[in-house]
């Protein structure tokens, strides 16, 4: 099992990390600011990362969220954890830009994994581990 883990210098009220997407086959890389959201069904990518990578829309699907719903284009992306850490055709939402985050890691990743999220001492330590 490949680890990811991290130790932040005080207690975290959610969990951001850069992680990397990329189009599948392709040497096209971002590096984006992800939110890890036990509370999403789903993982999503902001239009901004979808437009930048060039990915192509595989279908349209309803998005829901905490303060309704919205049509939303479905992708095919290579997720990249950490070098040891990826999931290949992750099919993601596309969200509206805004908020601190370029994407989301809902529980359609969180699930392949062992979740571990400790606050001792004044600090949050961050655990995912994965096959």
């Amino acid at each position: 099992m490949s680890k990811i883990f991290h130790q932040f210098d005080s207690i975290q009220p959610g969990i951001f990390m850069n992680v990397v997407v990329a189009a599948p086959g392709s040497n096209d890389k971002w590096s984006v600011r992800a939110l890890w959201d036990t509370g999403a069904n789903v993982s999503v990518v902001c239009k901004t990362v979808a437009k930048n990578l060039g990915l192509e829309s595989k279908g349209v699907t309803e998005l829901r969220y905490a303060n309704g719903a919205q049509k939303a284009n479905v992708y095919k992306i290579d997720l990249h954890l950490s070098d040891d850490v990826v999931f290949k055709d992750l099919f993601v939402r596309e969200c509206n830009d805004g908020g601190n985050f370029e994407m989301i890691i809902g529980m359609d990743v969180i699930s392949r994994g062992d979740l571990r999220i400790l606050n001792r001492s004044g600090k949050t330590v961050f655990e995912f581990e994965a096959d």
